[in-house]
């Protein structure tokens, strides 16, 4: 934890942040409590993970979708419950506990704006490029129904993929958007799992027990809205509608 070019400010601050707050947290939660994006969070945490992989020679894990993953490296996670925010909790190992335990954390800032502070602005790599042809390669369709599929993402906002578990519903569906956007960047993807206790207050906002009574919290939906205004809205409307027109279909045999 020495070597500045591996553990530079922005992973210092994050390590100090998660040690703080007990060694495991949320992203939402992090930066609730101590200020600064969520996106922070992530992205500082990926570029620590290739950094320490890169100098100690190890290979990432590889996820569902076939893509590395980095966090596992610093981390071991489970999914955050109900009345946790965030989608997911990450626990510091206890090897980088230990060593967190050993260095002098004193000159790095707890919170964001702290007197003295200079927020450090780490240069990310640029998203690779993600082009037609890429998904055609990646995902076994032909052309025809690709462009039947954008197409009816760009009119409907939305399509419901029908598929038994490990047929590759989400990884064609996160390369199709890539394909969209023209570059592999999951900061502008989100992930929601819909299962039977997820309610209004988990998605839209709602308000969650604390230790003293009761908060407001914003959920994924109001997030998302914050950054494109009117357009979850019909998004949202257009997936209700799908999901009437779906059951008509099999309610009729078609």
């Amino acid at each position: 934890m020495a070597d500045p070019n591996i553990f530079n400010e922005t992973a210092l601050k994050i390590m100090k942040r998660i040690k703080d707050y007990g060694g495991a947290a949320t992203c939402k939660q992090l930066s609730d409590k101590y200020g600064g994006k969520m996106d922070f969070y992530r992205s500082g945490s990926v570029q620590l993970g290739r950094r320490v992989a890169k100098a100690a020679g190890v290979l990432p894990d590889i996820d569902e979708n076939g893509e590395k993953s980095w966090w596992p490296i610093m981390y071991v996670g489970r999914i955050a419950k109900q009345e946790e925010q965030g989608s997911f909790v990450w626990k510091l190992r206890d090897e980088l506990l230990g060593a967190l335990e050993k260095t002098d954390l004193s000159t790095i800032p707890l919170y964001e704006g702290e007197p003295g502070e200079e927020l450090e602005k780490e240069e990310l790599p640029k998203p690779e490029t993600y082009t037609e042809s890429d998904f055609l390669s990646d995902v076994y369709i032909s052309k025809k129904r690709y462009e039947e599929l954008k197409g009816i993402l760009e009119y409907k906002k939305n399509i419901i993929l029908q598929g038994a578990p490990g047929t590759g519903k989400t990884f064609a569906a996160v390369r199709l958007a890539w394909s969209m956007m023209k570059k592999k960047d999951d900061n502008r993807i989100e992930m929601i799992q819909f299962h039977q206790n997820y309610s209004y207050e988990d998605f839209i906002m709602g308000y969650k027990p604390i230790e003293n009574g009761f908060e407001l919290r914003k959920s994924i939906c109001k997030v998302l809205h914050k950054h494109n205004t009117g357009a979850l809205w019909q998004t949202i409307a257009s997936f209700k509608q799908s999901v009437s027109d779906f059951y008509v279909c099999k309610e009729q045999g078609i």
